[in-house]
């Protein structure tokens, strides 16, 4: 596959990979305390390699909203 984006999320935060053209990006969010996510990692605002359609395909609360959900589970 050429071009793909992954996206791994558990309660601590989540990684997203994109893969474009055989070149990987890849972003790191840690859930710190009271409910604020920090990326740690990457930026793909700063990235030209990646076209505007995926950057605002990514530019979602839902991997955020997973985190907290994980969070709420027994």
């Amino acid at each position: 596959m050429r071009n793909q984006i992954d996206i791994r999320i558990n309660e601590n935060g989540y990684i997203v990979t994109v893969s474009i053209d055989g070149k990987e990006y890849q972003e790191v969010y840690v859930l710190q305390s009271r409910g604020i996510i920090t990326r740690t990692f990457g930026d793909f605002e700063n990235e030209s390699e990646i076209p505007a359609p995926v950057k605002e395909a990514l530019d979602s609360f839902m991997m955020f909203e997973c985190v907290l959900a994980l969070n709420k589970l027994p």
